[in-house]
């Protein structure tokens, strides 16, 4: 039985990550990404599955830009507009999503007060009703003040909430055209019926930049959606005042003129009663039609308003089922939301439409507006609105480096939990591969296949995730492939590039359950590759190498089981899907891992403590990347831009990777090349490399380690004069790096071991 461990610490994640003596920086947004002609605008992004959007100044240049946030993994990302009329405007900006005010369930800007500034609205604490913020920003500062927890209105009377819940999201909109936001919302219990909550600041106060709120209707439109499949509704006898009683929902009247029967439409036999809601004019006349997205269908429903410019009721309405009826209608899996913005700076509004789930690489569709702002013609462009300019691999991005054309840079290979396919409702994982064909100090990623090593055929379950290493010590990289059923596949490597072919299923019969993310490394440092494995249930296991270099053997029982006490099982959950990656940094090895509750932790005490309990020694992440009780993080690291210090990249449930580059705070001068430092000849090397340290400030002794191109410490020593030869003459050809740290400074170098 696996015992159970807890943390005990948690130093939470700042605007700058630490690591030992290095930093991490913000996110880096700057290394290009190549996907066949296009320079990919917002590559690092990290993807997008199921967002809602709205517009909001977030940099204060008196542009509109994009606020997203995602309902998948709760996560946030901004986009500043550039004011572009001619590409896509926007550009992912890390920092200013942290700006804004926590989220719960779901949330929407909406300027109330008519200032000029979006609003903040989400979930109130207590999941039925509504949160407000203002936006305070000045020029300088962005910022938002909660200005109520709980929305409250009259009703018959008495102060109560304005309902809301997860699925129950409002609509907010000028309903009667006086100039205050009213808002168009739901039942407690879901019913089919739109209520509409209309504001009385103008009508109470003469000004239009309050909240004050009476509930006015629970039969907005007078119309009824299917509930269940079924299509009889009860009927309900509505008065001018008084009381009106109806299956489960007693409701007052005053001074609204109601009609005395209303029957569903036959025409909404798509929709349920567990919708999205959105009310716009699409036609001019003055008065609110709605976009109606059902939680079961992959339709938006648009009911039209007959009622005279401006009525607050439909007193008459028609439908479209499959709208845009008159060019290409929305087919968006499940609960459609929208968003009327200017989304292409021409000064005419455009729509958005996006789901609550599953559609992955679809999830942003675009009609760009060819009318007016008052009365719109919507032309559809493009299902994948801001996922193209990303790395977006469908649900659940796991990047993993390696070298697989052995040029001296590491490629990046990225994994997914699956990527929805709209022809038959099923998920399929996959690898894409990412050639690096920049430079060791300026790298550059070209997409090469979205199906290396021909696993999408595998139709394995995800989440997926790869390691690499040389197994049977041929000179080529192998690769062991984790599977959502928690089971290993070996693929044997061959040729430059390598290339795969599945050797094996179920390696050696391993299983940890479900969700393996395996790494090979060397962690007990007897010159054969091991395994750590993490697992659904948030522990890591270790698989000790009890074969030779040349011929691996595991037992299908794993050595630890809890390796280092590491636990990172959510709090109140029986899961935490934990990532592992190690690396070797000061004499010892270290421990990342990432886990579903948007954590990455950092251990170490592990080199020559197996058996016993890591420290745990800082949180580089926490929860910024988004929260998800399921497979969502996959942490992992690589030397990227040759400064000596590892990099850290994530993969995040959108479906794509953030990279994070580091820097040392310790260094006191301008970064030199590291030519400048120290050179290696002969290189390429055959039986030995001499080391000259160029740079006589750098005192000796210095530490000398030597990497292969899988970031393995193959040598670690102290050089004590200015010229060392290391004899090389047993290492397997390919790709190595010499790192040289000092009290000034750490600097790394390529070197290449030739064929004999």
């Amino acid at each position: 039985m696996k015992k159970l461990y807890t943390l005990t610490t948690a130093i939470l994640f700042s605007m700058v990550l630490h690591v030992q003596g290095q930093q991490f920086t913000l996110p880096n947004t700057t290394i290009p990404v190549i996907d066949g002609l296009d320079t990919l605008q917002n590559a690092w992004a990290g993807g997008l599955n199921a967002p809602l959007i709205s517009e909001v100044d977030a940099n204060l240049d008196g542009l509109k830009d994009l606020y997203i946030y995602d309902r998948s993994n709760e996560r946030v990302t901004v986009f500043l507009n550039d004011g572009s009329t001619t590409r896509n405007p926007y550009h992912y900006d890390y920092n200013l999503s942290y700006k804004f005010p926590q989220v719960n369930a779901w949330a929407l800007m909406y300027d109330y007060d008519n200032d000029g500034k979006d609003d903040f609205f989400t979930l109130s604490p207590c999941n039925c009703g509504i949160a407000v913020y203002r936006n305070t920003s000045t020029a300088s500062q962005l910022q938002f003040t909660l200005i109520t927890g709980t929305l409250l209105e009259l009703y018959m009377s008495n102060p109560v909430n304005v309902y809301a819940s997860s699925l129950a999201v409002p609509a907010f909109s000028d309903i009667d055209n006086d100039g205050d936001m009213d808002i168009l919302g739901y039942n407690s219990v879901p019913d089919g019926r739109i209520q509409y909550h209309r504001n009385y600041s103008v009508e109470n106060y003469g000004v239009d930049d309050s909240l004050s709120f009476k509930f006015e209707t629970a039969t907005w439109g007078f119309f009824k959606l299917q509930i269940g499949g079924t299509n009889t509704v009860n009927c309900y006898t509505c008065r001018t005042s008084g009381t009106q009683e109806g299956g489960s929902l007693s409701i007052h009247y005053d001074n609204m003129e109601e009609a005395d029967l209303y029957q569903q439409s036959s025409a909404a036999a798509r929709d349920d009663s567990n919708t999205s809601i959105f009310a716009i004019d699409l036609d001019g006349d003055n008065d609110k039609e709605v976009l109606i997205g059902d939680i079961t269908a992959i339709n938006t429903l648009m009911v039209c308003n007959g009622g005279t410019p401006g009525a607050a009721l439909m007193d008459s309405l028609c439908t479209d089922t499959l709208w845009p009826s008159n060019n290409t209608p929305i087919q968006l899996h499940s609960f459609t939301s929208h968003a009327y913005i200017d989304v292409d700076n021409d000064g005419k509004k455009d729509l958005l439409v996006t789901p609550q789930r599953t559609e992955n690489k679809r999830s942003v569709w675009f009609y760009k507006n060819n009318g007016t702002t008052a009365s719109p013609v919507f032309n559809f462009v493009q299902s994948d609105f801001l996922i193209s300019t990303m790395i977006d691999e469908g649900e659940g991005g796991s990047p993993v480096f390696f070298d697989y054309n052995n040029d001296g840079y590491f490629d990046m290979v990225v994994a997914n939990y699956g990527l929805y396919d709209s022809s038959n409702g099923s998920y399929r994982t996959r690898l894409s591969l990412y050639r690096n064909n920049g430079s060791l100090v300026t790298p550059s990623f070209t997409l090469v296949t979205h199906n290396y090593a021909g696993v999408q055929s595998m139709n394995l379950d995800g989440p997926i995730y790869p390691s690499f290493g040389d197994l049977n010590n041929d000179n080529v990289t192998d690769m062991v492939l984790g599977s959502g059923d928690g089971k290993l596949y070996y693929f044997a490597g061959s040729g430059n590039p390598v290339s795969f072919t599945l050797t094996q299923t179920s390696y050696f019969s391993i299983d940890v359950g479900n969700a393996s993310t395996p790494q090979l490394v060397d962690l007990n440092n007897d010159g054969k590759l091991d395994f750590i494995i993490g697992e659904q249930n948030g522990f890591l296991n270790y698989y000790e190498n009890l074969g030779t270099v040349s011929s691996p053997a595991f037992l299908s029982a794993p050595t630890i089981d809890t390796l280092g006490g590491v636990n990172v099982r959510t709090t109140g959950f029986v899961d935490g899907y934990a990532v592992p990656f190690v690396y070797y940094d000061n004499g010892d090895y270290q421990l990342w891992v990432s886990c579903s509750q948007g954590d990455v932790y950092k251990y170490d005490n592990i080199g020559t403590n197996l058996y016993g309990v890591f420290a745990l020694s800082d949180t580089l992440i926490h929860a910024k990347q988004g929260v998800r009780l399921a497979y969502n993080l996959a942490v992992t690291g690589t030397y990227i831009d040759n400064d000596g210090l590892i990099d850290m990249a994530l993969g995040v449930y959108g479906g794509g990777v953030t990279l994070y580059t580091s820097i040392n705070p310790l260094a006191t001068s301008q970064p030199k090349t590291p030519s400048d430092q120290f050179i290696l000849y002969p290189n390429p090397a055959a039986q030995n490399i001499t080391l000259k340290i160029k740079n006589q400030a750098m005192k000796v002794p210095v530490r000398a380690e030597l990497f292969n191109s899988l970031g393995q410490v193959i040598l670690a020593t102290d050089v004590n004069e200015f010229t060392h030869t290391f004899d090389v003459s047993s290492y397997p050809s390919g790709l190595y790096f010499m790192k040289l740290t000092s009290d000034q400074d750490v600097v790394t170098q390529k070197f290449f071991v030739s064929s004999r």
